[in-house]
């Protein structure tokens, strides 16, 4: 019994190592825009809802409208509600209202919400709007045909 619960407690210990790492897999900034549904700026209007992560705050999951500034890609819903995971640990979201951001957001089956995955990689300063532009009026690299041998 008393190996179980050593188990069980090293388990609990090293989970959300385990996760943060997987999520800590970087991508580029040129992956993250190719692969978005919708990139607006905007910046959070109302924080509607919190799902607490069952370690101490980090992990929670956050659910805010955004007010947008403009759209850079994809078609945005009149109301835009997105979810995020927040990597820190405090009672309120990372992105807070008054705070301009470049949003990478995913598509939901709720055509009205969206969500930003690994927010740490997704949700960037406004600054980062041009170098965005700039990554989404560059022509798509073609891939050559194999040789037929």
């Amino acid at each position: 019994m008393t190996r179980r619960i050593c188990a069980a407690l090293l388990l609990l210990l090293l989970l959300p190592g385990v996760i943060l790492g997987f999520q800590l897999s970087s991508r580029t900034l040129e992956e993250r825009v190719r692969d978005a549904s919708l990139i607006v700026v905007g910046r959070v209007a109302a924080t509607h809802s919190r799902t607490l992560s069952p370690i101490m705050g980090v992990g929670d999951t956050w659910r805010v409208s955004i007010q947008i500034s403009a759209v850079l890609k994809g078609k945005a819903p009149e109301a835009l509600q997105v979810t995020f995971v927040d990597a820190a640990v405090q009672d309120f979201p990372s992105f807070r209202p008054n705070q301009d951001r470049v949003w990478l957001l995913t598509a939901t089956s709720d055509p009205g919400l969206f969500h930003a995955p690994a927010s740490y990689e997704s949700v960037l300063v406004a600054t980062e709007a041009a170098h965005v532009r700039t990554l989404l009026s560059a022509p798509v690299p073609s891939v050559p045909p194999e040789p037929r041998h």
